[in-house]
């Protein structure tokens, strides 16, 4: 059984573009695509190879980051591993750029006019230190993005309900972000990376935000929050042929 992958219906109307977000759900027990301990290094490296072949990427083109829930962002232009990174963008055919999904938002991005594509990785650091709008903001301002013609797709996430933090996090945010639960707070990441890119002036048209929660959804998604150290890891994809 191929591996069950989710797809965009914004970005699915270019065809030069090729996306995906992997889950669960595969031949594979349990498909899981990132580094951790639970995992040998050649199922991971044979888990990616078939991810990769069902969207017809060419796994020596593809660029990794080492996410580290920063405000870094890198112009990318060859494959590569990018050290203490979150967001990539880059205008290169037949590259594609990895973002890892275990509860925080994958944000895949492309530019039809410059032909410009990308991916953010924001968890509440990278919401806090704003790192979707300084990435954005960046390629606007040096790259010429247009505005008009920028898709954007939030992939599967945890959901603001299930996003439980204490006190000393939930106070980082706008008050009309955070609500109060029991002892706790939640806070809506979404709707804050929701924001910037309104602020930006990104139509809300070309947004497509998933519903899917990564934490409920425990047959389809890996999670952090949930599992912990047991944890599994999805990866993100997008790139021009």
């Amino acid at each position: 059984m191929k591996p069950v992958v989710l797809k965009s219906f914004l970005l699915s109307k270019f065809s030069e573009l090729v996306h995906g977000i992997s889950t669960r759900i595969s031949s594979v027990n349990d498909f899981n695509l990132g580094n951790n301990a639970n995992c040998k290094n050649e199922e991971i490296k044979r888990n990616r190879e078939i991810f990769f072949d069902t969207l017809g990427i060419d796994k020596d083109r593809v660029v990794y980051q080492q996410q580290v829930h920063s405000d870094k962002f890198t112009i990318v232009e060859k494959p590569e591993l990018i050290q203490e990174n979150d967001a990539l963008i880059t205008s290169q055919k037949n590259l594609f750029l990895v973002v890892t999904i275990a509860d925080c938002i994958p944000i895949l991005f492309y530019d039809k006019t410059n032909q410009i594509a990308g991916v953010i990785h924001s968890g509440w650091r990278g919401t806090y230190n704003q790192i979707v709008k300084k990435t954005i903001n960046y390629a606007i301002s040096n790259l010429s993005l247009d505005r008009e013609n920028t898709f954007f797709y939030f992939g599967p996430s945890i959901c603001s309900e299930c996003f439980e933090v204490d006190e000393d996090v939930a106070t980082l945010f706008k008050s009309k972000f955070v609500k109060k639960k029991e002892k706790k707070f939640t806070v809506n990441l979404t709707e804050i990376n929701l924001q910037y890119l309104l602020e930006l002036g990104i139509k809300s048209s070309n947004i497509q935000i998933s519903h899917l929660c990564t934490y409920e959804l425990e047959k389809l998604f890996h999670s952090y929050r949930r599992d912990k150290e047991k944890s599994g890891r999805m990866l993100g994809v997008i790139g021009i042929k």
